[in-house]
């Protein structure tokens, strides 16, 4: 039996125009008028703005592999390393030029998402914290229904291990207003709790706050 030893591919990136619209619109109203999808067709060269599907923008720039990125956006694999690179200098630049936020209890959180516009469907994020208490990133993990949501433990957990965060804190929405905890609410709090203390991540906290109130479903500030 004999095996054919096919060589890895090859990506040759090819200077392409950008399209005449897009162009224009960037010298006319400058690039942070363009959305992302615009942005990301100006890097691309393409005639239009890149095909994301559904509200996937958020999470694409968040993609850190080929297949992420092609399951959010209609591009090729050439397409997509593009896209990777452009993201990783964003990323890179944003660090250097920003203060991490610190977050040393439950009301630095709630002053945070008190800010934003409250969406009525059920949103969770998770806050990774370095070891000065910085939150380094924040990840939209699950959007769920009026009164629901799934969480994928295990993807959290992974994402803190493979980035040495020590830290976290999940914080969500009742699209409701209410900040009774649910039985799942429970559960998430525990199961998490668990799956961190295995690999010697600290939950700091699960917290639930809505337009006019918040609760804490973990006491571990303290340290």
């Amino acid at each position: 039996m004999t095996y054919e030893l096919t060589p890895p591919p090859r990506y040759v990136f090819r200077e392409r125009p950008v399209s005449r619209e897009l162009a224009r619109q960037l010298q006319q109203d400058g690039a942070a008028e363009l959305s992302v999808a615009e942005l990301l067709g100006v890097v691309l060269g393409h005639a239009e703005p890149l095909q994301v599907t559904g509200y996937a923008t958020d999470q694409l720039l968040k993609a850190r592999t080929v297949q992420e990125v092609r399951g959010l956006a209609v591009c090729t694999d050439q397409e997509a390393i593009r896209i990777l690179a452009a993201v990783e200098v964003a990323r890179r630049i944003a660090r250097q030029n920003t203060t991490l936020p610190v977050v040393n209890g439950p009301d630095d959180v709630v002053h945070a998402f008190r800010a934003r516009p409250f969406d009525q469907r059920e949103l969770v994020y998770v806050l990774y914290l370095n070891d000065k208490r910085q939150v380094v990133y924040e990840d939209l993990i699950a959007v769920g229904g009026a009164a629901s949501v799934q969480v994928d433990i295990a993807s959290v957990v992974k994402y803190a291990l493979d980035r040495d965060f020590p830290a976290l804190i999940v914080v969500h929405n009742h699209p409701q207003g209410t900040t009774e905890a649910s039985d799942e609410d429970h559960l998430l709090a525990k199961k998490l709790g668990e799956a961190c203390a295995l690999f010697d991540i600290q939950l700091l906290d699960v917290m639930i706050v809505t337009a006019a109130a918040s609760r804490s479903l973990l006491t571990s500030w303290e340290g």
